[in-house]
Order: structure tokens, then sequence, then C-alpha cells
């Protein structure tokens, strides 16, 4: 890199060994790297236009998650852009990409962000989506997931998947949970695979299968720079900015398990942190507290109210309303038949024994949000109703 001769000896090796891990993350040389920029520039798309400097966000957010310090970013964006510089190809970078006091993946992804995210995403894109903001995992650890470390959950009707792994990053096992929005964007995801699309065969899902692949024809599990850009440029895609990446959706796991009141040191042992003093390590729970403890702080995580419930409460609305319409034609016919009041009698004692069990679920939340305390009026209502008639 003779560009960078004017430059110090020791400057000139960061420069070398930061641009060189650059061109291995988007697997480029430097040689492709200027030809894709010529051919980008002649683009009328401004995302095209835009597609090194996506790849340097993606790569100094990359950094951060890798628990680069700031300067250590700072140091790899001033290499990559001496590169392009040099090579009359400079890259038109905006204010606030330049990385100050924290990475780029530091910003808390919010409810409304994954919302958004989501409403024209694919069945794959919904799924990784989900995933990261259900199980809190690292991105490094999220490739390396394969078919068969969930396929138990996913085949069964576990309503809550365990899934424990040791981490890339610090060697320490991680503990979390695939709660029902990622399962189910999971299941559709593995169906489309299973059936093919236009581009993509029909694949044969074993237990060595990826969890993510790439969209090429042969089956690749996708890297840990390909998914960090994937989330970045679907940020940028739907207008989320300001220091958004894979990580921000760890840092939502986190916080919204905090909402919920769950000790911290639970919380680290289910996204693989280090504890942090020698009082911590006597803090284990078992798989099965950390499964309690995440069902019942679940309403946090989700990003749609529980639209199961809601169709089981109407469900319930219709039968006690047909329960009521069939007392009256009885008590109106004068009829008293043995056989007719056995069938109902039968019928009200499914309906309160559906009644309960969804109060119990939904007493389980630790905290209420207005939706779901509408639904739990809903069932108390029918409670009352079922007891005047018992």
């Amino acid at each position: 890199m003779g560009e960078i001769a004017n430059r110090s000896g020791s400057t000139r090796s960061k420069y070398r060994s930061y641009f060189s891990r650059f061109c291995e993350w988007v697997g480029k040389s430097p040689e492709q790297l200027i030809l894709q920029r010529k051919e980008d520039l002649k683009s009328d798309d401004s995302r095209e236009q835009r597609r090194i400097e996506s790849a340097l966000k993606g790569f100094i957010a990359y950094l951060g998650e890798e628990g680069n310090s700031v300067a250590t970013q700072q140091v790899a964006y001033a290499a990559i852009r001496s590169f392009f510089e040099m090579h009359y190809q400079p890259l038109r970078m905006r204010r606030g990409d330049y990385p100050r006091g924290q990475s780029l993946g530091s910003r808390v992804a919010t409810k409304e962000d994954i919302r958004i995210m989501l409403e024209d995403a694919s069945a794959r894109i919904r799924a990784v989506l989900l995933f990261l903001k259900d199980t809190g995992l690292r991105v490094s650890d999220v490739v390396s997931l394969k078919y068969g470390d969930l396929a138990e959950g996913l085949e069964g009707e576990a309503e809550f998947i365990s899934i424990s792994l040791v981490t890339k990053k610090n060697k320490i096992v991680a503990k979390t949970f695939v709660g029902p929005e990622s399962a189910q964007a999971l299941k559709e995801y593995f169906s489309e695979r299973r059936k093919g699309t236009r581009s993509i065969p029909p694949e044969e899902i074993e237990v060595n299968s990826p969890l993510f692949r790439t969209r090429s024809p042969v089956v690749k599990p996708v890297s840990r720079s390909g998914l960090s850009s994937t989330i970045n440029f679907h940020a940028q895609k739907h207008g989320i900015n300001g220091q958004f990446s894979a990580h921000s959706f760890r840092k939502y796991f986190q916080t919204q398990l905090e909402a919920a009141g769950i000790n911290s040191n639970w919380i680290d042992q289910m996204i693989g942190h280090k504890l942090i003093n020698s009082r911590d390590s006597y803090s284990q729970p078992t798989c099965e507290q950390l499964r309690e403890a995440y069902a019942k702080a679940y309403q946090h995580l989700m990003v749609f109210k529980d639209s199961n419930v809601e169709a089981r409460v109407n469900t319930l609305e219709t039968q006690v309303a047909e329960r009521d319409r069939i007392i009256e034609s009885l008590v109106a016919n004068g009829t008293n038949k043995a056989n007719e009041i056995e069938k109902l009698q039968s019928k009200i004692e499914e309906v309160i024994k559906e009644n309960s069990e969804l109060k119990q679920r939904l007493n389980s939340f630790a905290t209420k949000e207005p939706e779901l305390e509408k639904l739990l009026k809903r069932l108390e209502a029918l409670e009352r109703k079922l007891a005047q008639n018992e």
C-alpha cells in the first residue's frame, strides 16, 4: 500500500492490518474494491452508490461487537477511507458515521424499530430479526447454530425453546430461549426452505443444516459479517440510523429483561456475559428456573400483542353466547331433557377450564400492557357469567 508511505511506520502497519481485515470481511481484494467502487458510482441507485460506505459502517459495527475500543475503530475507519482517497475514489461518509464514544451497535433497539424492519421482511429476515431479539445472542454465536440445536423444540409443542451453547467470544455457557414470536417465524422460514423459492432449490433440512443460510443455491451458513451487513442494510432501508446494528438487539434483550425485574446475574447467564464478581458465581439458577423467569418476562420481549390469546378469548365469548342461546331455547320450550342438560353442562365445564387456563397465562406476566389488561378483563367478565349459571 504505497498510498500510505508518507505516514509513520507504526501507522502504516496499523493501516495495512485493518485494511486487510476489511478486505477479508467483505470478501474482496483491493483491486476488486476499486472496480466495485467505480461501477457503484455509475449507478442511478443511491444505495448502490454508497455500497462501500455501508460496508465500512458494517465493518466498524463488527469491530465494536468484537469488543474493540473506539480508538481502534477510529484507526480502522481512517485506514479504509485513506485507501479509497489515495485511489481517487473518496468515500462520501455522513455526519455521525465517524466512531465517537460508543460503537455503532450501542443504541438499544426499540419495539418500534423492530416492527418497522419487519413490515416488508422476507421469511428469512423476519426469522433473523425475531430470533436476535428473543435470544440476545451475539451474531458470532447465531451463525454457528444448526437446525438440530432447536429441532426438538420446533417440531414439538414447547412454547419456549431452550438453547445452550458455549459463546465464541468469552467461551462461557449461554442459556437462553426462543419465544413464540421467533419460533413461529423460524417454522415459516424452514417451511420455505423445504419448498424452495425461485432462486433457491428445495432443501432437505437435517440436524446439521445451518439455522440461517445464505441466499446462494448451494447451502452454506451465513457468515458473521454477512448477517451484520444484512441487519445494517435493513435498518438503513427503513430510515433507522443513529448507531444501530445487530448488537442493538442484544441490548434490547437485556434492557427488556431488566425492565421485567429479572436478576441481572440471571440475564448475564442467559446471554453469556462474564459474571462481574465472586459473589455472582454463587447465583446458579437451573435451566427450569431460567425458563420460568424468561416466560414471565416474555411480554416485555414481544413486539406484537398475543394474538393467540385474543383469538381464544374471542372463541370463548362465542361459546358462552351459544350456551346462553341454548339455555334460552330450553327454557322457552319448557324442555328439561336430561341428555340436553348433560351436554350443556359438559360444554360449560370445558369453557370454564379454558377460561381458567387463559387467566393463568395472562397473570403469569410480570406486568400487563393495556391490550393484555383488556383481555384479562374480558376473561373475568366471562368468568362471572359462567358462575351465574353453574
